[in-house]
């Protein structure tokens, strides 16, 4: 959910947003609101008209953002009291001040019944910030920022520190797999080094040419393990460029697997060109020999 409010420094006692709901088909029935407190604090609430359903609660820590080198806590306070069911709000406020204006930027996730839920919301029809997906911000300045950081990550003998809001951002099938319903996890049989590469990737929105010239395929396989489409576009395009006779059957069954066109006509082109040379090696021929038909689907067919 997105919303931006400008003129944030003249908020008065109270602003309430349009209403929302949690998902398709349900009423529009909660709303944001938000007000500064006596400490100078902003102070947001979750609310809800309809009182026929199960209340729920907020549950979230103190977030602190600096932006344009003011400093903003944002509190998320519970309205509701239940025992049984829950909303977990992940946050980020960002306050920006153009000239004498300031305009308070604010993006919450919000998680429903241990089912993660999108809705977008805006201050005024023409006032919104876009979502920062994989083409998205580069947050390479919050990667420095370990007080805000509130997941951990374990992975062989080391943690890393994240922010839980970014990577739902930038890797949504990651939270859905390891951070669903808390804020820590082990990553079992995962190198750190190439973990490392992702959660860069993740922040900077970009890959290093040493990252990425060491591991290409390593990083492939954890690109199409989350459905981060545009870092498998920059690394098959490096597999591609490294195509060897040792590796090509390698990276034809990946491709295979992970249904890369472009890779598995670049392979199959690469087998064609050298079909001599791989009739000397076993992991081509073991292949084919399993594979009756994929000689000829390799040599002939217009699919690669």
């Amino acid at each position: 959910m997105k919303w931006s409010i400008n003129n944030a420094q003249k908020i008065p006692e109270r602003i309430k947003s349009p209403k929302f709901s949690f998902a398709p088909g349900f009423h529009k029935d909660w709303y944001l609101t938000i007000h500064y407190t006596e400490d100078g604090s902003i102070c947001i609430l979750l609310n809800r008209d309809s009182k026929d359903d199960q209340p729920v609660r907020v549950e979230s820590e103190t977030c602190v953002i600096d932006g344009s080198g003011e400093r903003f806590p944002v509190k998320i306070r519970s309205i509701f009291d239940s025992k049984e069911t829950h909303v977990i709000c992940n946050h980020l406020c960002i306050f920006s001040k153009e000239s004498l204006d300031c305009t308070l930027h604010l993006e919450f996730s919000f998680v429903l019944y241990g089912l993660e839920v999108e809705t977008e919301i805006s201050y005024r029809d023409d006032e919104s910030i876009d979502d920062a997906d994989e083409t998205g911000k580069n947050f390479s300045d919050m990667m420095q920022n370990e007080k805000l950081a509130d997941v951990q990550i374990h992975v062989g003998t080391e943690v890393f520190t994240a922010h839980k809001f970014i990577i739902r951002l930038r890797a949504p099938k990651f939270v859905d797999k390891h951070l669903r319903y808390g804020n820590k996890t082990t990553l079992r049989n995962f190198n750190p080094e190439i973990f490392k590469s992702l959660i860069s990737y993740i922040y900077k929105n970009e890959v290093s040419v040493v990252q990425l010239s060491q591991c290409p395929k390593e990083l492939y396989e954890v690109a199409g393990r989350y459905e981060l489409k545009r870092l498998q576009k920059i690394c098959t395009q490096e597999l591609k460029r490294k195509l060897t006779l040792e590796n090509v059957v390698e990276y034809l069954k990946m491709a295979e697997d992970y249904k890369e066109e472009s890779l598995q006509r670049a392979a199959s082109l690469f087998i064609k060109k050298n079909l001599d040379a791989m009739y000397q090696r076993t992991d081509w021929t073991t292949l084919i020999a399993a594979r009756p038909n994929l000689e000829s689907e390799v040599l002939h067919s217009s699919k690669y």
